[in-house]
């Protein structure tokens, strides 16, 4: 039998993926980092690999916002 992987949801396109195929993001202290190895501590957000270009564009920056937590005046602050 096989084990079974946890799943997690990108949070661009929503696509439903395993979390090894993921790139794990981390807000912590006002950065936004990326978690190669998933143990940084702090709130993550999922994103696949077709997404990762869009991270900072104006839309990327309000779905941060939205997967963070964070207020719409605080979007203006992050930073990679």
């Amino acid at each position: 039998m096989e084990k079974r992987q946890p799943i997690r949801m990108c949070i661009f396109c929503r696509d439903r993926q395993a979390k090894g195929s993921l790139m794990r993001l981390v807000f912590n202290q006002g950065l936004v980092l990326g978690d190669h190895r998933q143990t940084l501590p702090g709130r993550g957000a999922y994103v696949c690999s077709a997404c990762r270009k869009r991270l900072f564009s104006q839309k990327g920056r309000k779905v941060l916002a939205r997967a963070f937590r964070l207020s719409p005046e605080a979007i203006k602050d992050i930073r990679a």
